[in-house]
């Protein structure tokens, strides 16, 4: 019986640092409005939607964020698997996820409930914690924790 060869591809991952955000001497976020501060002038007055996530480590310190995904004018799809393979790669523990609204409107849409417990879900899986969502408009912000829809 002849022996078969197979040939695997390798796979390499990287990090890389990418450009950072001004902390305005704020390292560790512990509220809403702290986290809305540090990423705000990044996404508020986008066209689009546009999905970010914080990385923090265990004592709420950031680690850097990440631009994860770029919708249209009203929506933008969210892929948990991308969330959190930055996120293992950071080494972050626990998230912010953020995005922002461009029709000004700080509501939260069905959709962006069911993602993030969609993902809150899954990172629980992965001894990661989301500490909030927030949703960023030209005018101010919403937090899910805040305003208790996230546990």
């Amino acid at each position: 019986m002849a022996s078969k060869s197979y040939s695997l591809n390798k796979i390499t991952i990287s990090y890389v640092k990418e450009g950072t955000i001004e902390h305005r001497s704020i390292t560790t976020i512990d509220s809403a409005k702290t986290a809305a501060e540090n990423i705000f002038r990044y996404i508020a007055n986008a066209a689009q939607e546009v999905f970010c996530v914080m990385h923090l480590n265990c004592k709420h310190q950031i680690i850097g964020y990440h631009e994860a995904f770029k919708g249209g004018f009203e929506s933008c799809i969210v892929d948990p698997k991308v969330i959190f393979q930055a996120a293992l790669l950071s080494g972050a523990s626990k998230l912010i996820l953020v995005h922002n609204h461009p029709s000004d409107n700080r509501s939260p849409s069905i959709d962006d409930i069911q993602i993030t417990k969609k993902v809150q879900q899954a990172a629980s899986y992965l001894d990661m914690k989301i500490i909030d969502h927030i949703i960023i408009t030209s005018t101010g912000s919403y937090s899910f924790k805040e305003n208790g829809v996230l546990e």
